[in-house]
């Protein structure tokens, strides 16, 4: 029997639900809150199978003591501050043919936490910008770049939105 689903088809949420548990497991007392972000987070935005999530933490430094265990359910640790403008932890993995991204940041970032809060909401709520970043998605992922470049080139656009969204995200929260 082959068991396939198409991108489109997976359930996101119950995905970031069963990964949000597992970290719940390694972190234990250490995690504050924990957010779906990204694509897989917004309806119809979704190009290819990746999870990110925002896990906000007590204090940044004690995290490092648990990348041996996160090794053991299948991150690495890719960067630490991956855009260099948050102090924070990246660590990464693909289980089952899915990306995750699991970002860290320490509960005393509230424009880590905020922005990208801001970013997800807006486009959620928003759907002439989600539409557009959809369709910026999709021209990006034809241009067939590496991962590097595309997530550069994700990150440029989503600076684009970002003052309104966070404007928005004041006003509305």
């Amino acid at each position: 029997m082959l068991d396939y689903k198409l991108y489109s088809d997976l359930d996101y949420h119950d995905i970031y639900i069963n990964a949000s548990k597992q970290l719940i497991e390694v972190y234990r007392n250490e995690i504050v809150e924990l957010h779906h972000i990204g694509s897989s987070s917004i309806d119809g935005t979704t190009v290819t199978p990746t999870v990110e999530i925002l896990t906000v933490v007590k204090d940044i430094n004690r995290v490092q003591g648990y990348i041996d265990e996160m090794n053991m359910i299948g991150y690495s640790i890719a960067a630490l501050s991956p855009d260099n403008q948050d102090e924070c932890l990246l660590f990464t993995a693909i289980i089952e043919g899915i990306a995750f991204y699991v970002l860290i940041v320490e509960r005393t970032d509230f424009n880590g936490i905020e922005k990208r809060l801001a970013v997800r909401d807006y486009l959620r709520t928003h759907s002439e910008a989600r539409l557009a970043y959809k369709q910026f998605k999709h021209n990006l992922h034809k241009l067939k770049l590496n991962q590097h470049d595309i997530h550069n080139a994700e990150r440029e656009y989503l600076k684009e939105i970002e003052a309104h969204a966070i404007y928005w995200y004041r006003m509305n929260n």
